[in-house]
């Protein structure tokens, strides 16, 4: 007897899981990424006597064709 494998819907849900976790992980780079550049002006903004904090804003736009 061969066993039964998984399903299509199994897989289906396997599939939309592991999007979610990469989606969650590149959210995640891309923040840690936005952060490193934060630090990096935060330097020759105070050598140039500017008392300011370099923020980045980080605006997601999703784009349906149909």
């Amino acid at each position: 007897m061969v066993p039964n494998g998984p399903s299509r819907t199994d897989f289906s849900r396997s599939c939309q899981l592991s999007s979610n976790h990469l989606l969650q992980f590149k959210q995640v780079y891309i923040l840690d990424e936005v952060r490193a550049v934060e630090k990096e002006l935060l330097l020759p903004t105070k050598r140039l006597g500017l008392n300011i904090k370099p923020q980045i804003l980080v605006v997601h736009s999703s784009y349906s064709n149909g």
